[in-house]
C-alpha cells in the first residue's frame, strides 16, 4: 500500500485517529509506533503513527511536520496493549499509549533507538495467571524467587509491582537470585532525565529487572516473562486520575499480549481475584499460615460510654502486658485531634472552603485541616455564622487518642503514627497509629493489637468496604504477636466471624454471594460516569440530560440508575454528580456510553470522566 496518508493519535482526550498527508521526504522512513510533530488546532503537538492509507474523506488535510525520533518508539506489544487499555477504560488511543511513557517523551524529547531495539519482541510461548495466598506473609516468597530465577535464567525480564514505594527496598532485600541491585531499575522517586534513561537501559535490555509502583507496571521491560504484584489487593494499585486504570487489570491485559506469566501475591486477596481463581479462570494455591495469635471481639455494647476509647478487656490485656515490657499497636483510623467544629448558639459546623467536608482539628499544627484538599486555617475565636465565641470541638482522631492513652498509662512511652507522622518512632510501649502503619508490616511486630472501632471501617460508603476490612485486620494479625482484640457493636458480622475463626473461605464465600445477589464486581461491571462543575445546578442538569441520553435507548442487559450526588458533593471547588451503569461487558458497556456521550451538548465548565469498577 502507498503511505500517502498517516493515521495520527495524539494524547488528549479526543476520539481519533486523524488522518496527515506525508511528505516526500518522509514517505521512506515513516513507519507505524513513530512519534511525530503535527498541528492540531492552533497548537504544535506530539502525535503517534498507528497506521496508514492512500485516501480519506477529509479533502484538505494537514501535513506532518516532522519525524521526532529515526526509528519507531512504540512497539508492536505496547500499541497492542494500549488499544486493549484504551477499550476496557474509555480513554483514546493516544492518551493510553501516553500513559506509558515517561514524561519526556510525551513531551517530545527525542531519543536514540538501535534497530535491534525498535524491532518487535516475540512473545512466549506461554503465559500463566496465579495468585499466591499467604496469609502469613512467610511462606509464598520462595516459591516467588524460583519463578523469578527461572525467567531470568530463561533471558527473559522481570517486573515487580509493590503498592508503595518505601516497599521497594524490603523486595531487594529479600531477594537472593544472584542479581545485583545495582541491575535492578528502581522506578519510584525518579526525576523526568531519570525516568528517560531508566526507561531506555530496560527498553534496550541492559536492565531486566524493574521494580515500582503503580505506573510501573507500563515499564517497558525486554522479553517479559513475568510480572510478580505483591499485596495485590492494596487501593494503591487503583490509578486516581484518568484515566482511571487498575495495575492488577492492566497486568492480565499484558499477560494476554506478552504471553507472559503473573503471580498475584496477598494475605488477603482481593474479591476479585479471589473469584477468579474459585472459578478456576487463574491458578490459585494457599501457601502457609496465618499468625497463630489469638482474636478475641469485645462487643462494645456492653460497656458504657465513660469508660472513653479503651474498653475494660482491652485495658486489662494492656496493664497485664505493659507490665512485663510488652508492646501494644492501637489502632484507629481517623487523623487529627477533633473531627468537627460546631457553634453552641446556632448549630453552624465549620467545613472546608472548597470541599463538602468537615474541617478536623490538628493538635501538632493548631490548625484546622481538610484531609481531602489540604486547605489550612487558624481556628476561628468566634462563629463565622453568628459572631458567637462559643464554638465547640467534637469527635475524636488519633491524636486525642494518644492523649487519653498517656493519661490512663502515664508511665507508657507513647508514640503515634499517621500519613504526616511517617518516621517510625525508635522507641515506644504503645503505639496509637492510622493505617499507615502497615507499610511496616514485615518490621513491626506487638504482643498485642487493640482495634478501637472496627464498625467505622465497614460503615464507609463502598462497596468494598468489608473487603478492605478483611484486609487490614489479617495485616494487623500479621504484626501481632499474642492478641488481636477487636471492638464492635457487631460481633456477630460475618467478616469478623471470619477472623475470630481464622477462615478465609468463609469471608469469601459469603462476600461473593452478596456481591453476586447485588448485580457487583466482579459478577457485574460498574461503569460509573462521573461529572464535575463550579456550578452546581448546571452539573445537575447536565447530568439529567446524559441520562436521558443514555436510557433513551438502551441496551437490553445493562442497567441505568439515575444520576445522584456524589459521595462528597463538593470537592476542591467542584460539584460531583456520578450515573452508574451495571452490566457484564465493560467493552461493550464503555462503547455504548461514549456513542451516548457524543449527542450531549457539553455545558461550559462541566467535565465528564469515566471509572471502571470504582
Amino acid at each position: 500500500m502507498i503511505k500517502e496518508i498517516a493515521h495520527i493519535t495524539v494524547g488528549l482526550p479526543v476520539e481519533g485517529p486523524f488522518d496527515y498527508l506525508i511528505s516526500d521526504p518522509l514517505m521512506e522512513s515513516i513507519r507505524i509506533g513513530h512519534r511525530v510533530w503535527v498541528s492540531f488546532g492552533t497548537r504544535k503537538i506530539v502525535g503517534y503513527v498507528v497506521g496508514f492509507k492512500d485516501r480519506s474523506a477529509i479533502k484538505r488535510l494537514k501535513y506532518i511536520d516532522s519525524m521526532i525520533d529515526q526509528l519507531p518508539l512504540i512497539t508492536a506489544q505496547h500499541l497492542s496493549l494500549a488499544r486493549e487499555f484504551s477499550k476496557y477504560y474509555g480513554c483514546s488511543l493516544g492518551e493510553a499509549i501516553e500513559t506509558g511513557l515517561p514524561s519526556l517523551l510525551r513531551k517530545g524529547r527525542p531519543v536514540d533507538l538501535s534497530a535491534d531495539q525498535s524491532s518487535v519482541e516475540q512473545p512466549n510461548a506461554s503465559s500463566e495467571i496465579s495468585l499466591a495466598h499467604d496469609p502469613g506473609r512467610q511462606t509464598a516468597w520462595k516459591d516467588i524467587e524460583k519463578a523469578i530465577k527461572s525467567a531470568l535464567d530463561a533471558q527473559q525480564g522481570v517486573l515487580i509491582l509493590v503498592p508503595e514505594a518505601s516497599l521497594i527496598n524490603d523486595v531487594l532485600s529479600r531477594m537472593s537470585v544472584g542479581v545485583p541491585q545495582e541491575k535492578v531499575a528502581v522506578l519510584s522517586g525518579l526525576t523526568d532525565k531519570k525516568e528517560l534513561e531508566l526507561w531506555q537501559q530496560v527498553r534496550e535490555g541492559k536492565l531486566r529487572m524493574a521494580v515500582g509502583v503503580i505506573s510501573a507496571i507500563f515499564a517497558p521491560v525486554r522479553n517479559l516473562g513475568l510480572i510478580v504484584m505483591i499485596d495485590e489487593e492494596s487501593t494503591l494499585y487503583q490509578h486516581e486520575q484518568t484515566p482511571f486504570y487498575h495495575s492488577r487489570q492492566v497486568a492480565m491485559m499484558r499477560a494476554r499480549v506478552e504471553k507472559c506469566s503473573v503471580v498475584f501475591l496477598s494475605a488477603a486477596p482481593s474479591v476479585e481475584l479471589f473469584a477468579k481463581a474459585h472459578g478456576k479462570n487463574i491458578q490459585y494455591r494457599l501457601a502457609g499460615s496465618s499468625s497463630s495469635c489469638a482474636v478475641q471481639l469485645i462487643d462494645s455494647t456492653n460497656f458504657r460510654s465513660s469508660f472513653g476509647f479503651i474498653y475494660p478487656p482491652l485495658r486489662s490485656r494492656m496493664e497485664q502486658f505493659l507490665k512485663g515490657s510488652g508492646k501494644i499497636l492501637l489502632f484507629y483510623n481517623r487523623r487529627g485531634f477533633y473531627t468537627m467544629t460546631r457553634c453552641l448558639n446556632c448549630g453552624y459546623v465549620l467545613k472546608c472552603q472548597r470541599c463538602d467536608v468537615f474541617l478536623n482539628f490538628s493538635g501538632a499544627s493548631k490548625e484546622l485541616q481538610c484531609h481531602r484538599c489540604n486547605f489550612k486555617e487558624p481556628l476561628p475565636t468566634q462563629c463565622p455564622q453568628c459572631c458567637n465565641p462559643g464554638l465547640k470541638q467534637q469527635g475524636t482522631g488519633i491524636e486525642k487518642l494518644k492523649e487519653e492513652i498517656k493519661r490512663s498509662f502515664p508511665q507508657a512511652r507513647v508514640a503515634l503514627v499517621d500519613r504526616e507522622n511517617t518516621a517510625f518512632p525508635v522507641s515506644f510501649d504503645v503505639l496509637v497509629a492510622t493505617q499507615a502503619v502497615l507499610r511496616w508490616i514485615d518490621h513491626l511486630k506487638v504482643h498485642v493489637t487493640g482495634v478501637i472501632d472496627v464498625d467505622s471501617e465497614f460503615n464507609r460508603l463502598d462497596f468494598r468496604s468489608a473487603q478492605r476490612t478483611y484486609a487490614l485486620l489479617a495485616h494487623l494479625k500479621i504484626m501481632t504477636l499474642h492478641f488481636l482484640m477487636i471492638q464492635t457493636q457487631h460481633p456477630d458480622n460475618y467478616c469478623l466471624k471470619a477472623v475470630l475463626k481464622n477462615k478465609p473461605a468463609d469471608f469469601y464465600k459469603r462476600e461473593m454471594k452478596l456481591r453476586k445477589e447485588l448485580g457487583l464486581p466482579p459478577f457485574k461491571h460498574w461503569l460509573s460516569i462521573y461529572l464535575r462543575g463550579p456550578n452546581q445546578m448546571v452539573v445537575s442538569e447536565q447530568a439529567k440530560e446524559l441520562y436521558n441520553l443514555l436510557t433513551a435507548k438502551p441496551l437490553a442487559v445493562l442497567l441505568i440508575h439515575e444520576p445522584h450526588t456524589d459521595v462528597v458533593t463538593k470537592l476542591r471547588d467542584q460539584y460531583r454528580f456520578i450515573i452508574r451503569m451495571q452490566g457484564k461487558d465493560i467493552v461493550r458497556m464503555m462503547k455504548y456510553f461514549k456513542k451516548s456521550l457524543r449527542g450531549l451538548k457539553k455545558k461550559s465548565g462541566v467535565i465528564v470522566t469515566v471509572k471502571v469498577d470504582g
